[in-house]
């Protein structure tokens, strides 16, 4: 009877362990793709302009680093890949159209469009478009025509 108990006791304290060990999350080694996707048609004469930054690691005050500004004076479209990311990453974008404030600077077109998508692992996840309309979720004069977007890799 006391053997039976004992190897019922050991391999209750097997079957724990193994199963402690196979649900502990792991977050340190999750990693990300990044990558930034510009379009945008008809700009011309609103001084059209984007600008990336990142912070690695962000919870120990990481430095703000710029990883690419570009300007641009009639279309864009191309995709812009910005590496590999780990927890507690954040990359931010703008898009922006510099010549366009709140009340001056020159007309927008109908079909004028500045769209700026972060991705990551191939999927979009976060979007600014500027266009005709001068509003829209990240959209803000601030002093000019700016689009804003951003991803935290912990949020992923």
């Amino acid at each position: 009877m006391k053997a039976t108990l004992l190897l019922f006791s050991l391999a209750g304290g097997v079957l724990s362990s193994c199963a402690s060990e196979s649900n502990e999350p792991t977050p340190e080694g999750i990693t990300h793709h990044l990558k930034a996707r510009v379009t945008g048609r008809d700009l011309g004469g609103l001084q059209a302009a984007f600008q990336i930054e990142e912070v690695r690691d962000y919870y120990t005050q990481g430095a703000r680093k710029r990883l690419l500004t570009e300007h641009f004076s009639s279309s864009i479209s191309n995709t812009y890949d910005l590496g590999t990311y780990g927890p507690a990453d954040k990359v931010e974008a703008t898009v922006g159209f510099t010549n366009v404030m709140a009340s001056s600077g020159p007309a927008i077109g109908a079909s004028t469009s500045l769209k700026l998508e972060l991705m990551a692992d191939g999927k979009v996840i976060a979007s600014a478009e500027l266009n005709q309309a001068k509003r829209g979720a990240n959209v803000y004069f601030g002093p000019h025509l700016t689009g804003y977007t951003a991803i935290e890799t912990d949020n992923l």
